[in-house]
């Protein structure tokens, strides 16, 4: 009863009266230590990681594709660091001693991790809806330039194969009049799809 305690955001003091006590003393440096680096250890995690996210956001240019793509690596990246986090070393008790647990309570409420942690996961869950919105665009536009693609084949495809019949019989030619023929009608398909591909979003 003779002791107070005071919390101030960093700080923590012990006051008591003037008798050398052993007892306070050594629960102060090793108890009550251990909590506030717990505390200061939770909030220096999610101040680098919510700096891993504004620095990753701040050098996103969506004009560039290599800065797309690192982009995307420094996110994914720092969510598996936060998802480490969140599972192995972000928790609310540390102790089934009433003061203890009390003291680490009072210590991060004056830190504001739990502020500070919400706000974490909110950047993490809007640039996580930003990547699956941009997968889900690229899907779509892709789906849309092989369809362009599908559908100007297919007018190749129907016309010289209506049935299964040929048009023209090269059963009696050479084996290299036969490649000869194979050739030719094999790279201007190539390159007419090649060329559809290119230009499908156009279309």
């Amino acid at each position: 009863m003779n002791t107070r305690f005071i919390f101030c955001g960093v700080g923590f003091a012990m006051i008591t009266d003037n008798h050398p006590n052993d007892v306070l003393q050594r629960q102060f440096r090793h108890q009550f230590f251990q909590i506030g680096l717990i505390a200061h250890f939770h909030k220096a995690a999610l101040l680098s990681l919510s700096n891993r996210f504004s620095r990753a956001v701040e050098r996103l240019n969506v004009r560039d594709f290599e800065s797309v793509k690192q982009f995307k690596k420094h996110v994914r990246e720092t969510l598996e660091v936060f998802l480490r986090f969140n599972h192995r070393y972000w928790f609310h008790e540390i102790s089934n001693q009433l003061q203890a647990s009390d003291f680490f309570r009072r210590w991060s409420h004056q830190l504001g991790s739990d502020a500070l942690y919400n706000e974490v996961r909110e950047e993490a869950r809007d640039i996580n809806e930003y990547l699956d919105a941009d997968r889900h665009r690229k899907q779509a536009d892709n789906a849309m330039r092989l369809t362009v693609v599908s559908s100007c084949g297919m007018v190749g495809t129907v016309a010289t194969g209506f049935l299964g019949m040929n048009i023209f019989s090269h059963d009696a030619l050479p084996p290299l009049e036969k490649t000869i023929i194979f050739f030719l009608v094999f790279v201007p398909t190539v390159a007419l799809g090649v060329y559809t591909v290119v230009v499908s979003r156009r279309l």
